[in-house]
């Protein structure tokens, strides 16, 4: 039924359904349910969506908050329709009178980031609980630019969408006076938020040489990188001390994976045992790990808690906070 999946969410409406995105740009939808045999393309964005090239693709898909009423969700893809290739955010509604299809001429395009790379695009994209869009851009492989509170480069970015939803605002308490929310990280692949409510932004970011770094996203924190690469220093030519840098909430060797999946916060009632923690993955480790965390956020225990696929590319999770 799928080519390249690499997000599945739901729609936060009730109707139990499964969207399901594809590298080439396909959005599929389907009932949560096992005797299900069939998914509908509810849009088709291979035309636009570079999907050829190192890690370019479709990157994320969020639903709005208010999807009941207002009918909207937003995806990021990196451009194969401009020149040079953008990250772009963009909004569609869904046809009121046909709930898995797109509504004729509905695209609104918010936001293009120019990312001429074909690595470290990041691209995640979801709401917090304060209402706003949260989004990830990697670096691109200009390792200097995480650092640069003026670039979108290895960055988490916060948008206020307006109330049209036709275009966006900076929040007012954003810390840099921009889209930048937090700074210093390499390839931020797959966040979530906890869906307990308590704002906890959690956070894979893929390293380089030496560590996976699973990160707890605060508002003006600076994760270290390329400065640092988890606790270890990467290019700290200025010498400048681990105590400067927000530390990764749990980070890990490549003795045990290259290329951290970030995973969610289990919240679900079919394994009681996950309850409440944090769930992830590895790119070519081949198990599932669990982080138990106590209320500050501070990691008090790591288990293996599944042998998991190779080549892992992300996690998902249903209206009743299942993960896949």
């Amino acid at each position: 039924q799928f080519n390249g999946p690499v997000a599945l969410t739901h729609a936060g409406d009730g109707s139990n359904r499964l969207f399901v995105a594809e590298r080439g740009g396909a959005i599929k939808v389907f009932a949560n349910r096992r005797d299900a045999t069939q998914a509908t393309t509810v849009l088709d964005l291979e035309a636009r969506v570079d999907s050829q090239g190192g890690e370019a693709g479709f990157l994320g898909l969020a639903f709005d908050p208010g999807f009941r009423t207002n009918r909207t969700f937003y995806v990021s893809y990196a451009t194969k329709d401009t020149v040079p290739r953008k990250v772009r955010l963009a909004r569609y509604r869904i046809s009121s009178s046909n709930p898995n299809a797109v509504e004729a001429n509905s695209e609104r395009v918010l936001l293009e980031i120019d990312h001429p790379n074909a690595y470290h695009f990041g691209g995640w994209i979801g709401f917090g609980p304060d209402g706003l869009l949260y989004m990830t851009h990697g670096d691109g492989g200009n390792l200097a630019d995480a650092q640069d509170t003026a670039s979108l480069f290895g960055k988490v970015l916060r948008l206020r969408i307006n109330s049209d939803a036709s275009a966006y605002s900076v929040p007012a308490d954003n810390p840099h006076g921009n889209l930048v929310w937090a700074i210093g990280l390499r390839n931020p692949w797959r966040c979530s938020f906890d869906r307990a409510g308590n704002g906890n932004l959690w956070c894979g970011d893929v390293g380089n040489s030496r560590r996976e770094e699973v990160n707890l996203i605060r508002r003006g924190a600076n994760y270290g990188w390329p400065i640092y690469e988890g606790s270890l220093p990467y290019e700290n030519r200025g010498n400048l001390p681990y105590s400067d840098f927000a530390p990764p909430a749990h980070e890990y060797d490549h003795a045990l994976g290259v290329a951290v999946i970030g995973g969610y916060v289990y919240r679900g009632g079919a394994l009681p045992a996950l309850a409440g923690r944090y769930v992830y993955g590895d790119y070519t480790a081949q198990t599932l790990w669990a982080l138990q965390f106590n209320g500050s956020g501070s990691v008090t225990a790591n288990d293996t808690v599944a042998t998991g696929p190779s080549f892992m590319l992300g996690m998902g999770e249903d209206q009743n906070g299942e993960l896949y």
